[in-house]
């Protein structure tokens, strides 16, 4: 575990702040930035962008609904700035409180570490240190109570969340969904992440999907309910390829979610052959798409024919295979196929212009020129 420190984005990270009307003691001192709290107690202050909300003390007028928090007036802070405030750390705590965030972190000093990090990634994605200095500004660690620490609790905050990722995550399942109210499908996907530097145990090099060319790069694959909600996030070595990450997800879905009857849903290059296999064994179903060989297939042992495509929806079931294929002509992709054929075509024009031009003018040139009804049109 390590964070990187850049003094040009330092530096700009200091400018910004001035501008915003916050004082710093020094661009980036030699060991950590502690944060100390003296504000704990009947006043509690919390701060976002240089407006001041006040708990527990003399309010003025203009209590926010709903989240049972009062904005107050500091000393030398113009009122309206002050209502302002809600709308940063009292509004995610709200949001963390009805989600079952809090709940799910635990109300110990590293559960509320935790939530002071979503906090702050919330109100101002930055580092760890960047974190510590906004706990200075906007005072939501003094609403969980916290008193000191600096980048390298947070830090070390990361490991412990790493250990009780398991235990959170299945808190939030079990918040979201009881025993009666599990969902009966799933969606998942992958992504990958490039990053500076080479010292991570799981940085490899593999499928780019940033187009960053000589980066290492982590794999991430997401799981979510049938809404879309998160459940799971796994990391992966960077040089992993797609199947290679669904055996984890089926273990989830069939020991933590419910397992069962089910649906997984992803896509045509992750749920292959042995994927879906493994699903099968376990009593589960997949949804996915066939790839254009597998359509070619298809369409020479006669199970779909062409036709089927100009209706809205169709439905052919193979019941020995136990598989339904679901038809539907895609009107975009139909756009998108012309599209790119007429830019084709317009090249192939091109090319064939310059070459009847080049051999019209050359003196010696022994062949005729072409015709253009030579290149084939577009269909449609």
């Amino acid at each position: 575990m390590f964070s990187l420190y850049h003094p040009i984005a330092e530096k700009r990270q200091t400018a910004r702040l001035r501008r915003t009307g916050v004082a710093l003691a020094s661009p980036r001192p030699s060991g950590p930035t502690p944060f100390y709290s003296d504000a704990v107690g009947d006043a509690a202050v919390a701060t976002v962008g240089g407006l001041v909300l006040l708990g527990g003390g003399e309010s003025a007028e203009g209590a926010v609904p709903d989240l049972g928090i009062d904005v107050g007036v500091a000393e030398g802070q113009p009122e309206l700035l002050a209502r302002g405030q809600v709308v940063g750390v009292a509004t995610v705590l709200a949001v963390a409180e009805r989600l079952g965030i809090r709940t799910a972190l635990g109300d110990d000093r590293q559960g509320r570490l935790a939530l002071f990090q979503v906090i702050a990634r919330v109100l101002d994605q930055g580092s760890r240190l960047s974190a510590v200095r906004g706990a200075k500004t906007h005072y939501g660690a003094e609403l969980l109570g916290l008193r000191s620490f600096d980048e390298d609790d947070l830090y070390a905050n990361l490991d412990w969340l790493c250990e009780h990722q398991k235990l959170i995550e299945d808190r939030l399942f079990a918040t979201r969904y009881d025993t009666e109210n599990r969902p009966a499908l799933f969606l998942y996907d992958v992504t990958s992440s490039y990053f500076e530097g080479s010292e991570n145990e799981l940085g490899h090099f593999g499928y780019n999907r940033d187009g960053k060319k000589g980066k290492k790069q982590v794999v991430a694959g997401l799981l979510t309910g049938p809404d879309g909600t998160p459940l799971s996030i796994e990391l992966f070595p960077g040089n992993t390829g797609d199947p290679a990450t669904v055996p984890a997800q089926i273990a989830k879905l069939r020991d933590r979610f419910g397992g069962g009857e089910l649906t997984l849903v992803g896509g045509r290059g992750m749920l292959r052959g042995p994927q879906r296999k493994d699903l099968a064994a376990e009593g589960m179903h997949h949804l996915t798409a066939i790839t254009n060989a597998e359509i070619g297939r298809l369409l020479k042992q006669g199970t779909i024919q062409l036709d089927l495509f100009d209706e809205e929806l169709a439905e052919v079931a193979v019941s020995e295979r136990g598989i339904r294929y679901i038809l539907r002509r895609n009107p975009v992709q139909a756009e998108r196929v012309a599209a790119r054929r007429a830019d084709q075509f317009a090249t192939w024009e091109r090319e064939l212009q310059r070459r009847n031009t080049y051999l019209s003018e050359h003196p010696k040139a022994r062949s005729k020129p072409q015709s253009s009804a030579c290149v084939a049109k577009p269909p449609g």
